[in-house]
């Protein structure tokens, strides 16, 4: 049985970083070089056209697990428990407007009063966010991987909701009740339309709601007039189009037919930047360009050969040549700002050669290899370049190209020997780079398996105390880098290239978190 440590007023404050008063955490939305700036309170009735690398699956925070497409609309239709102020790191009131631990795996919110559903539903109450968390949890669905160690919630007041935990999470307040994890539907909605209606026209709270989705071309959002931070949104109408290509995209942008993307060719950026007609903002991410072995396939269930990549890889020529600076090389998963930031030094920032020739050698194979890379079209470019540099030593990669849900399927149920891909963490904390890619039998770990790193992953995310916590995983990174389940490249900046007359758009570290409530055309 794992003993709950008792959590002090200090330890609370250094894991949220907030400040109580009267027993309940309250916050202020703050300005910073993330928000958005204030416009004029009038709506502008041009619409907003933004293209979208893909269609979503649902658009039903319930089930969707890992679709970015869902989650750059989902922004917009829904929003969180909780918000979070990039630029001092620290979680804000959304639609609760103060929260407090109760005990170590109680917590109890506070809801904004007055919150309208979209559609008629009414509005928001502790009964929508009871109902939402006991039906994840109860049925299992795929929301329920960012609820750790939730048991349920119940409402305690018309606008009160305790969450129960069967242990202490430290990370809870920036995994489970913010972003994805905490995007609350309408409970009437869910009940009358049924799960598949719901997921074709979602009732949310969020600033927009759905007017439309033609199936393979776009989905329209209006502004919805209820949204409680009057006067917002300034956009009457948002248009997501599904623009796969990248060149397309460009190409729709340039001759005036979308307004907004992301996701650009990075060898464009710095012509788009000379355009006087066009706005870019780089924000350098919450994520990183990484390539997970499976560990338990040949020919990566050798350390040596993991190690060797790691070695020959050259992440500076990467971040350079490739990504024409709009990156920053790393040998570890941590971005800057995370716990524990800096990652160890394990493995150089340019190409070790003669040390991977020699790991070549000690696992027998000293001239080399041959596997096979699995990726998506988005990133095989890198991984053609990535070939490049391992044949530098004798290891001739092949690259497979595969639809996103082939990707994940593979990857999942580890039929494939190494990819090439960009891992993006969903929340500020490092707990979420490190327990769900170490720990056994995680969403993210291939084969990896470590006792005691397990056993180091279960106690970090369960101390409070943030000093202790990134000592922690300076330690737990010290013996898997050098394991080599994965070797990461970099840490590539979030793009943004929309019109000229575009404003309040902020630049978050998040790819999928296009926020449009403060969008406006001047």
């Amino acid at each position: 049985m794992t003993r709950q440590p008792v959590v002090t007023r200090r330890q609370l404050l250094r894991v949220t970083g907030l400040a109580v008063g009267g027993g309940f955490v309250a916050q202020r939305l703050s300005t910073s070089r993330y928000a958005a700036p204030a416009f004029a309170q009038t709506a502008s009735t041009r619409p907003l056209r933004v293209a979208l690398p893909g269609e979503p699956s649902f658009m039903n925070p319930i089930l969707v697990a890992s679709d970015r497409n869902f989650a750059k609309v989902s922004w917009n239709v829904f929003d969180s428990l909780l918000g979070y102020d990039y630029g001092a790191r620290r979680s804000t009131p959304q639609l609760a407007t103060s929260w407090r631990q109760v005990d170590p795996t109680t917590w109890e919110f506070k809801l904004r009063e007055g919150v309208q559903f979209h559609r008629g539903y009414g509005e928001l109450t502790a009964a929508d966010v009871e109902f939402m968390v006991n039906y994840v949890v109860d049925n299992n669905k795929p929301l329920k991987f960012l609820y750790f160690f939730v048991k349920g919630a119940k409402a305690t007041g018309k606008y009160t909701v305790q969450y129960s935990l069967s242990q202490p999470f430290a990370p809870f307040l920036l995994t489970t009740v913010r972003d994805r994890g905490a995007m609350i539907v309408s409970k009437k909605a869910y009940q009358e339309m049924g799960e598949e209606a719901f997921s074709r026209t979602p009732v949310g709270t969020g600033p927009f709601e759905l007017s439309s989705w033609q199936e393979g071309t776009e989905i329209v959002l209006k502004r919805f007039a209820q949204y409680w931070q009057n006067p917002l949104p300034h956009l009457d109408e948002v248009s997501y189009r599904f623009i796969t290509d990248t060149v397309t995209r460009e190409s729709l942008l340039k001759t005036g037919e979308i307004d907004f993307m992301d996701n650009p060719d990075y060898k464009d950026v710095e012509r788009w930047r000379r355009d006087p007609g066009f706005a870019v903002t780089s924000v350098p991410s919450w994520g990183t360009d990484y390539m997970p072995f499976s560990v338990t396939t040949p020919p990566f269930d050798k350390k040596a050969l993991r190690q060797a990549v790691a070695f020959a890889v050259d992440r500076a020529s990467l971040a350079k040549s490739f990504f024409f600076g709009e990156a920053e090389a790393d040998p570890g998963p941590l971005p800057r700002g995370y716990l524990g930031y800096p990652s160890p030094a394990i493995y150089p920032l340019g190409a070790n050669t003669a040390k991977a020739k020699e790991l070549l050698s000690e696992a027998g194979v000293p001239n080399g290899f041959q596997t096979t890379a699995l990726t998506t079209a988005q990133f095989k470019p890198l991984a053609e370049v990535i070939s490049g540099q391992l044949a530098d030593v004798g290891i001739q990669m092949s690259v497979e190209v595969v639809d996103p849900g082939t990707f994940n399927a593979r990857t999942s149920s580890k039929k494939f020997e190494v990819a090439v891909v960009n891992l993006a963490f969903m929340t500020p904390d490092t707990d979420s780079t490190a327990y769900w890619f170490y720990h056994t039998d995680t969403v993210g770990n291939y084969g990896y398996d470590n006792p005691t790193i397990d056993k180091a992953l279960e106690d970090a995310r369960a101390t409070y105390d943030q000093q202790k916590r990134a000592a922690m995983y300076r330690s737990i990174l010290t013996t898997v880098l050098p394991d080599a389940p994965f070797v990461y490249l970099l840490h590539p900046n979030i793009i943004h290239i929309y019109r000229k007359g575009l404003q309040g758009v902020p630049g978050y570290p998040q790819e999928y978190a296009i926020d449009l409530r403060n969008a406006t055309w001047t």
